[in-house]
């Protein structure tokens, strides 16, 4: 601070002494898992480094797991290892369930490798008020190189065109999805870096007496027979995301 003054004051500039830097830089300096987008207030997280992997399957088929790896971190020692069941189009996945957090802006965020012979990854929410479900999924296609989201008559519609997926070792993509459960609207998608504005596209809705609760999720597509591998890593969960 100057000289005289408290430390608080912007009364003159500070030539020789600085200011302190922002929490959320100071934290990401320090290996804080939110390193891609600090918009909204977390929830909960998931850095796959405790000994029990707290999720419930969400593949299909024969030889489908998902289980805690040390094969290929993003952050540090473990991550989920997720293999698809063994025929063409099964799917590898994992799913958490949440009660309702108090606000309707929600924002879920993963991190994970693109493979061989998987062609699909997808963010999942659901969200069930005791009367109507509301459905959002959002990702990207390796295949078509695109990005698609779940739309209101429950089929699956191009967001974005000529998108780019790079297969690799320890190269690690991370998207995010923002939905508004008020609105019924999905909000905005990221992927490699780019926000796209999906304000006014409606969700799925239907009649549901299902308990009150947010499921949130991801899941991956076969593209060929024989179960194939991939990695996720740091799953974020956020509530007031903008």
């Amino acid at each position: 601070m100057a000289h005289s003054l408290p430390d608080y004051t912007t009364k003159y500039k500070l030539v020789r002494l600085f200011s302190n830097m922002d929490f959320s830089e100071f934290a990401a300096r320090i290996n804080q898992m939110v390193v891609y987008d600090r918009r909204g207030n977390i929830i909960w997280f998931d850095d796959f480094e405790g000994g029990t992997l707290c999720w419930v399957s969400n593949g299909s088929g024969v030889g489908n797991t998902e289980v805690l790896s040390t094969d290929q971190p993003f952050i540090g020692s473990q991550c989920c290892k997720i293999t698809t069941g063994n025929l063409n189009n099964d799917y590898g996945g994992i799913v958490r369930e949440f009660q309702r957090p108090p606000t309707s802006q929600l924002g879920i965020e993963i991190s994970f490798t693109s493979k061989a012979n998987i062609d699909r990854y997808e963010l999942q929410f659901t969200y069930f008020t005791g009367t109507t479900s509301y459905t959002a999924y959002a990702g990207v296609d390796t295949t078509t190189h695109t990005l698609f989201y779940y739309d209101a008559a429950g089929a699956y519609q191009t967001l974005a065109s000529n998108v780019l997926c790079w297969v690799g070792n320890y190269f690690y993509h991370t998207m995010k999805l923002v939905v508004d459960f008020s609105t019924g609207n999905y909000v905005r998608f990221l992927f490699a870096n780019r926000s796209y504005d999906m304000a006014g596209i409606p969700m799925r809705t239907g009649v549901s007496a299902e308990e009150t609760r947010v499921l949130t999720g991801f899941r991956c597509q076969a593209s060929a027979n024989g179960g194939h591998s991939m990695y996720v890593d740091r799953f974020i969960f956020t509530e007031n995301d903008i």
